[in-house]
Formats: C-alpha cells, structure tokens, sequence
C-alpha cells in the first residue's frame, strides 16, 4: 500500500504495544516500512538489520548477549530481516538479538540500554 503521490509504501506505526515480532514478519521472514514507539516486543527472534533501521533509547536485557557479530558478506537463514523500520522511546526486546557487523552492532550498542 502506498500513500497517494508517494513511491514509499505507507509506514505502519505502533505505539505502546506488546507484539510478537515473528507475526509481523511476512512470508520472506521480513519486517519492513514500521516504526515502534515505547512497545515490548518478543521473541524468540533474531533480527538481522538490512537498511534504514533506527534504534533509539531502547531496552535489551543483556546487549553483551544479545548482539552477534558476523562477518561482512556472511549470508545467514532463519533470521528476520529488518528494512525501513524504526525502534523508540524505550521499546523493550525479550528473548530477541540483533545481528550484524561489527559496525552495525557498535551503533545498536550506543543506542541500546540494560534493564
């Protein structure tokens, strides 16, 4: 769906919700084009950021566990992939990492706070 006069499909928004993310995830395991205003949002998931995702202010219970490191160019499976997607005002992830480069997950550390 795409907003009238727009190339950009139309962005959902989620505010103050408690959401499963592998239920926002479509048949290619992708989350894209959503922002997330103070949610919990719960796994078990691994999220693997692709483009465009914003991370600000928010919560995972252990960053030193929940970030994996992969090398540039590692192509992985079973993981969903995140695209044009926003995370703020404290958003809480439960049983959820996040993988990417070394450079990715040092902006996602700086972003990111323990509970």
């Amino acid at each position: 769906m795409s907003t009238p006069g727009s190339s950009f499909p139309a962005r959902t928004v989620h505010r103050h919700e408690v959401l499963r993310l592998v239920d926002l995830a479509d048949p290619t395991s992708t989350i894209a084009d959503a922002d997330f205003y103070g949610c919990v949002l719960h796994g078990p998931a691994v999220l693997l950021p692709m483009d465009e995702v914003a991370v600000k202010g928010c919560v995972l219970p252990d960053p030193a566990t929940s970030l994996i490191e992969l090398p540039e160019g590692m192509e992985v499976l079973g993981v969903v992939a995140v695209t044009r997607c926003g995370f703020y005002e404290r958003c809480v992830f439960t049983n959820v990492a996040f993988a990417g480069t070394q450079e990715i997950l040092d902006r996602f550390r700086t972003s990111v706070m323990d509970l």
